[in-house]
């Protein structure tokens, strides 16, 4: 086993251990109704493991990051979050405004960091 995989395995399983279920939704889409004449968005939702944490005092600009945004690392190979996406769990619902993946090889996400913001 590399050094990359023994490293995914670990990243995940800490994740797993520590992390909490969370919803990832994403808009994939829309549909028109001409009989009721509203639109109705599509939704796919992901069930997921993550971790919330707050950014530290260092990290906060006030300007990319904010005093209430959070950062949430999910594991890698379920779904791959994208911006505008919302992540759901204990402490309610967030957009997801950046993500940063951190991958094992060019094909294979272990986890990914996003900012949220409520």
């Amino acid at each position: 086993m590399s050094i990359r995989s023994e490293l995914a395995t670990s990243a995940r399983a800490i994740i797993g251990e520590f992390g909490y279920a969370l919803t990832l939704s994403r808009t994939t889409g829309s549909s028109y109704s001409s009989v009721t004449g509203t639109n109705t968005l599509t939704t796919a939702n992901f069930s997921v493991v993550g971790v919330v944490t707050d950014y530290t005092e260092n990290e906060i600009d006030g300007v990319t990051i904010l005093s209430e945004d959070r950062k949430v690392i999910i594991q890698g190979g379920v779904a791959v979050p994208q911006v505008n996406d919302t992540i759901t769990g204990f402490y309610g619902t967030m957009r997801v405004v950046s993500v940063n993946t951190t991958t094992i090889t060019a094909s294979v996400d272990m986890f990914y960091v996003c900012q949220v913001r409520a």
